[in-house]
């Protein structure tokens, strides 16, 4: 669901100008120089943090290991983070079967499953008893489903 990966890119990078951006990585190369391990901080455009980008890029590449100085430069390279944020939602949604519908995010089981991964996606725990967007009280779901539906309908 490409829709869903650019809109969660959008709205991260919309809330985080890019010296922010810029200062947190300066910060992550810092403290990688001094103890070999980068910081539990979110980097990149898909502001993810080195140890969930590490499983996603594990489980999206076969079991292979990423070492540290990798991961700081792939999150830190713009496509290579943008796939990062690709490779999670499509572990995430792997099981979502959209069977060819124009519009999928109109179907509301496909709407709740969409609505738990930007959850998780955000670091909230997820709860089954919160599905739908009706219950998101949350802000970040919201505008990030909003912005999906708006590019699902095209122009």
């Amino acid at each position: 669901m490409r829709e869903v990966t650019e809109a969660v890119l959008a709205t991260e990078n919309y809330s985080r100008p890019s010296w922010i951006q810029t200062v947190k990585f300066l910060v992550a190369r810092v403290h990688y120089e001094l103890t070999g391990t980068l910081p539990d901080i979110s980097l990149g455009l898909g502001q993810i943090k080195p140890k969930t980008a590490a499983k996603i890029l594990r489980a999206a590449e076969s079991g292979s290991t990423v070492s540290q100085w990798e991961l700081w430069r792939r999150l830190r390279g713009t496509c290579e983070s943008v796939q990062i944020v690709y490779f999670y939602f499509d572990q995430l949604l792997a099981d979502v079967e959209v069977n060819g519908e124009l519009r999928p995010l109109q179907n509301p089981t496909i709407r709740a499953r969409v609505v738990d991964a930007v959850r998780r996606y955000n670091g909230q725990a997820s709860n089954p008893s919160r599905r739908g967007v009706e219950d998101a009280s949350d802000v970040y779901s919201t505008v990030v489903l909003q912005l999906a539906e708006w590019l699902e309908e095209g122009p």
